[in-house]
């Protein structure tokens, strides 16, 4: 008797599987499962965006970078996807081609517009094209509205009102609800009032 045709009708649940087991920080238990996925369903993007997520945080940036690559010859407009290598172009100095990437993801209004728009702000911020981040962080829209956007708001204040600046990531660091917010904004408060 021939093995049953893969279908696709348990692929939420292996999904939510490798969710969990990255919010676990299991990586490599998630790359394996990532990997059984694309096995089973070599023409669903949710598998390589499974793997190249487990790598990430483990810092395997070619390795992340190869499965985005491969999941969007699969799927060449899937948002996760192209998110996920503009991150990792970003992370492995092709800033550039990386800031193309993701404003090219933002101008399309995905479902993952808001992650899309930080790692956007954080790569023209990197990379130095500070009057293309105030540009961006002017022009408003549905991230501005989450508390991160505070730290870019006062990243593209600083050129012009360094005072201004210091007080909007002081509040920052006082008010924010993320711990890991909080300390970017009071190191980089402390920072500049260092520079003064």
């Amino acid at each position: 008797m021939p093995p049953p045709k893969p279908t696709r009708s348990s692929e939420p649940s292996e999904i939510a599987q490798v969710d969990a087991l990255l919010a676990a920080q299991r990586y490599a238990e998630a790359v394996e499962a990532g990997e059984k996925l694309i096995r089973r369903l070599p023409r669903i993007a949710a598998g390589y965006v499974a793997v190249a997520k487990a790598f990430l945080p483990t810092g395997r940036l070619a390795k992340a970078s190869e499965y985005a690559e491969r999941g969007l010859r699969v799927a060449p407009n899937d948002p996760s996807l192209q998110l996920l290598k503009g991150i990792v172009e970003h992370r492995l100095g092709q800033s550039d081609r990386a800031i193309t990437r993701l404003q090219a993801l933002v101008a399309s209004k995905p479902p993952n517009a808001t992650e899309a728009a930080f790692a956007l702000a954080e790569a023209l911020f990197r990379a130095g094209r500070h009057e293309e981040l105030a540009a961006f962080v002017s022009a408003g829209g549905a991230w501005t509205t989450d508390e991160r956007a505070a730290v870019f708001t006062a990243r593209s204040t600083v050129r012009h009102d360094k005072a201004k600046a210091i007080e909007q990531l002081a509040a920052t660091s006082e008010r924010a609800r993320s711990p890991l917010l909080k300390r970017i904004a009071g190191f980089e408060a402390v920072k500049l009032l260092d520079a003064e």
